[in-house]
């Protein structure tokens, strides 16, 4: 009796798989023998031209004179593949390259490799490196990142790559080209699952062979000193106005510093209840960019931010930040000893005051000022100037204002103002200037002015202070912090003491019956003492301590030395 016919086996589709991936290795390895033998022919035949992505092109040939490269033993296999059903596989996958197929039999690693070179034969150059350590080691597969528009050594391996543009075809500057590019970066490492980047050759990115410094927040619009502080670096380093994210990006390719100026611009667009999170993001992200590499200054305007709704928890970000500086710039000796035992024992602190500001080009405008202004030439005017915040006393002088309506005195409050502004409720004798004034207005303000008035109820340090001194003008300000450091009672103007009941008010009468011989010796007085402190000198200080940050040594990534290892052994 004949046995039933047995069912036929089902296919063993993990053999044919791993058959099929090794019949494609030895197939990938005899074109590349074949291309080779063909690269060799062209260059001893006709001249050859290249078009596209620099493939290699010969004038056109009959049939029977193309080499006809020979197909591996059994590698119909590979098409048996086309027929199995598909695999399960990430979204997007690495393929190891014809050469590397057999690789996928096993679990592997994507890494990325990004190229420095940009000829085709550098390029091919760093591809058949790769290509040796990826076949010795069998473990990973490379995604090739490039700047370079060769492309055709990724398509004849068969190898995933990504085209990130270089610097020169980039429209913006030089930060928001590496913001972007280390943005570009990070997706294609999670499009790919890549494990870790490394960069071989002269990295694409390289921008500038300088340091770079990054400062934060770019006051520049309304507020010279920024100009002034850097005016000293031009030709020692680049700078430019950026985010810490922009530094975060550099970082790692380049020494880069990011300089912190006022912390409250941190959390300037966040919601109260926003604010702890925002701070806790700088803070982490200040670890990462020092992690990589990356030097954090932070020039102290303030012992506490301006209007801040929740002192304790600035006071605590201002310490994480003082933690975690490099360098720490203070513009006078009581703020470095009240800093310094927050600072890390590595950390430098300095202490470079508050500079002067320029002489005007043109000469002001007084009489026509007063005149606009409608303040007689008998009046004494008293100008307070800047941004309007509650630390400035604006609502104590308002009531003081009305105390004194008696005096031919006025007061012009000329400023920006956010949502708070008392300014509404001024008495007769005020006259309010709002929004913001031009270089031109201010100084024809400080010509039409016989005194500025700062009535800050706390002070570190003050830019209306050194603009005030600059022009000449004698001042009535509180006893407060650097300002006493730096003028004194009945010489640049009348000091009082803010704890005293009426004493602004009794200050500003002395103002008021100051003969003019006397306001003249003030005005002197005023302009010698801003000579002490002059802008130029300003920038040089400032200069010799961030470029003290960048002097060799240079803290650095820390290397990866057996990949570094690996790559030396794999070009032996």
């Amino acid at each position: 009796m004949t046995p039933p016919p047995s069912e036929p086996r089902p296919p063993d589709l993990a053999r044919i798989l791993a058959r099929a991936l090794r019949d494609l290795e030895a197939q990938a390895t005899a074109l590349r023998s074949a291309s080779a033998s063909l690269a060799e022919a062209q260059a001893q035949r006709a001249e050859t031209r290249r078009i596209g992505f620099g493939t290699l092109r010969s004038e056109p040939q009959a049939d029977d004179e193309r080499p006809q490269p020979r197909l591996a033993p059994r590698a119909s296999w590979a098409r048996q593949l086309l027929a199995a059903p598909p695999l399960t596989r990430p979204t997007l996958f690495a393929y190891p390259g014809h050469m590397g197929a057999a690789i996928q039999e096993q679990p592997y690693l994507a890494v990325g490799y990004i190229l420095g070179g940009e000829t085709e034969a550098e390029i091919e150059e760093a591809v058949e490196t790769v290509t040796v350590v990826s076949r010795s080691r069998r473990d990973f597969t490379p995604v090739f990142i490039t700047g370079s528009t060769h492309f055709s050594p990724f398509l004849r391996h068969g190898y995933s790559f990504e085209y990130l543009p270089p610097r020169r075809h980039f429209g913006g500057d030089d930060a928001s080209y590496a913001l972007w590019r280390q943005r570009r970066l990070d997706f294609i490492a999670a499009k790919w699952g890549l494990a870790s980047m490394t960069v071989l050759g002269d990295s694409p990115a390289a921008v500038a062979a300088g340091p770079l410094l990054l400062f934060f927040p770019d006051y520049r619009a309304a507020n010279p000193y920024q100009a002034l502080m850097y005016a000293g670096l031009e030709t020692e380093i680049e700078v430019a106005a950026g985010t810490l994210e922009a530094a975060l990006a550099t970082a790692g390719g380049r020494p880069t510093i990011f300089h912190l100026h006022w912390q409250d611009a941190v959390t300037q667009q966040a919601r109260v209840i926003d604010q702890p999170a925002a701070m806790a993001a700088f803070v982490h992200l200040i670890d990462a960019f020092r992690a990589r590499g990356g030097l954090f200054a932070w020039t102290v305007h303030n012992d506490d931010p301006h209007d801040s709704p929740d002192l304790e928890l600035s006071r605590a970000f201002a310490s994480q930040l003082l933690a975690r500086a490099d360098l720490v710039h203070v513009h006078d000796a009581l703020a470095a000893e009240r800093l310094r035992p927050m600072l890390p024992s590595d950390a430098k602190i300095v202490v470079i005051s508050h500079p002067a500001y320029a002489a005007a080009d043109t000469a002001p405008d007084r009489a026509g000022t007063r005149l606009r202004l409608g303040v007689p030439d008998d009046e004494t005017l008293f100008l307070t100037l800047g941004n309007i915040r509650r630390y400035k006393g604006i609502e104590p002088l308002l009531h003081v204002a009305a105390e004194l309506a008696d005096l031919p005195v006025r007061f012009l409050l000329a400023g920006r103002a956010g949502r708070y502004d008392p300014r509404a409720a001024a008495p007769g004798n005020c006259i309010v200037l709002s929004g913001h004034q031009t270089d031109d207005e201010v100084r024809d303000l400080l010509a039409a002015a016989d005194f500025v008035l700062l009535p800050f109820e706390e002070v570190s340090t003050s830019g209306s202070l050194m603009l005030a001194l600059s022009a000449g003008l004698p001042l009535i300000s509180p006893a407060l912090g650097a300002i006493a450091a730096i003028i004194e009672d009945q010489r640049e103007g009348y000091l009082y003491s803010s704890d005293e009941p009426g004493a602004l008010a009794a200050a500003i009468r002395r103002a008021a019956a100051t003969p003019a011989w006397r306001r003249e010796a003030m005005a002197l007085a005023a302009t010698a003492t801003a000579g002490l402190h002059q802008p130029r000198q300003f920038a040089t200080e400032i200069a010799a301590a961030l470029m003290s940050l960048v002097a060799p040594p240079v803290r650095t990534r820390p290397r990866d030395h057996q990949a570094a290892e690996t790559m030396r052994k794999a070009r032996q």
